[in-house]
């Protein structure tokens, strides 16, 4: 909560209720609020707060009873499609229950918004703050929602100009929730981490976790967190690209490679990303083949084509002879050395958790080249070195659709 009037302080009841309310523990808040009214049955904000506090039981009340019925129906379903009878009544049923989530979406929202609107009225900016954003989290369009959370902003602005007693941890928060309604992702990072330091040098550790729920930030602190994070990393690739294209204009091949392979590893859709890897790693391979004869490159090249129908056809002692011949006639050959390595641990059965990372980013960079043939060998020797390398099974699973796609006549 933040703000605190000049008159004498509320009823302890009072005071309860809010703070369980604002928790959620809303049996505990109407029984204070109840307690509350017994002493003065015309406190307004127990008046206004009690209605809300009963739709909410009532919504969890009809949440569990929904959650009970869909698995009953669930599991009746199961048992006739066992025993072969028809079960599309049940079937239907199940639907509709699951169609209704839409609405109790809706009706959550509302009583959020309902809510929000008092803790507003109340002055309790920071607990406002926090059902508004909740609400938009789930449903950024939401237009009651995007209205409060504009009276709120207006709201901060002015309790943070006029406003004398607030905690120096409470100014910090708002000063924070300002910040992420205007998509100021820093400040607010900077403002809650104020605030979070000032609490930590404080209170007692025991205390620690009770103060930082009543200032409600600490999730959208991740969140902006990692806004901050992400723009950062973008700003990073964006560097290294730009210098990557610097290496490749002065004809600095290798280095512009090693630049741009970074990026496919990073965002392989990274824009024109494909068509300066494709040049710079043809820059490249001009520069190691400049060094080769003619008859070598011819007799490399074979070899190399060799190997690789040999290692997909599952023929793997071949195909290390084959990239072996590759390796003696060119010893700094990129691919004849990966290769080599897979076929190695094919015949002997080992799985390489670390040499199927490196061709699962092989896959990556080739795919981010346009090659999507390569990146799926690539990422076939990834999977079968090792099995749990989701990234290399989900990579495969993509790019073979992919590839289905652009077949289909």
């Amino acid at each position: 909560m933040c703000g605190r009037p000049a008159y004498a302080a509320p009823a302890p009841q009072l005071t309860d209720g809010i703070e369980a309310f604002q928790q959620h523990r809303w049996l505990d808040a109407l029984a204070d609020f109840l307690d509350a009214l017994r002493q003065d049955p015309n406190n307004a904000e127990a008046h206004k707060y009690i209605p809300l506090i009963i739709r909410e039981i009532e919504a969890q009340n009809h949440a569990v009873i929904r959650e009970m019925r869909l698995r009953m129906l669930s599991d009746a379903s199961q048992r006739l499609g066992n025993n072969r009878l028809n079960a599309d009544l049940i079937e239907g049923a199940v639907a509709d229950l699951t169609q209704s989530e839409k609405r109790n979406n809706e009706d959550r929202w509302s009583r959020w918004l309902e809510e929000a609107k008092v803790e507003r009225q109340e002055n309790h900016l920071l607990t406002a703050n926090d059902l508004v954003l909740r609400i938009i989290g789930e449903k950024r369009d939401h237009a009651g929602a995007q209205l409060e959370l504009s009276l709120l902003q207006s709201d901060i602005r002015e309790a943070l100009s006029k406003s004398s007693d607030l905690l120096i941890q409470e100014r910090y928060a708002l000063e924070g929730f300002y910040a992420y309604g205007q998509s100021d992702y820093d400040t607010a990072t900077t403002s809650w981490q104020k605030a979070l330091t000032i609490i930590q040098q404080t209170y007692p550790a025991q205390e620690i976790n009770r103060v930082l729920a009543t200032l409600h930030f600490e999730d959208y602190a991740k969140v902006a967190e990692a806004q901050v994070a992400e723009r950062v990393r973008e700003a990073k690739i964006e560097a290294r690209f730009a210098q990557g294209v610097d290496f490749f204009k002065n004809g600095h091949f290798g280095q512009a490679l090693e630049a741009f392979r970074e990026i496919a590893l990073a965002k392989p859709e990274y824009p024109n990303l494909s068509v300066y890897l494709v040049q710079t790693e043809t820059g490249v391979e001009k520069e190691r083949t400049r060094r080769l004869s003619e008859a070598k490159r011819q007799e490399i090249s074979a070899a190399m084509n060799q190997g690789i129908d040999q290692m997909e056809h599952e023929k793997y002692a071949g195909a290390a002879a084959s990239f072996h011949q590759v390796l003696s006639l060119d010893p700094s050959n990129p691919s004849a050395q990966s290769y080599f390595t897979a076929v190695q641990a094919e015949i002997k059965r080992q799985h390489d958790p670390k040499a199927a990372q490196a061709h699962y980013e092989a896959g990556l960079i080739a795919y981010a080249s346009g090659k999507l043939e390569d990146a799926l060998r690539e990422w076939r020797i990834a999977s079968r070195m090792d099995p749990q390398n989701e990234k290399a099974t989900n990579a495969l699973a993509k790019a073979e659709k992919e590839l289905a796609y652009e077949t289909v006549p």
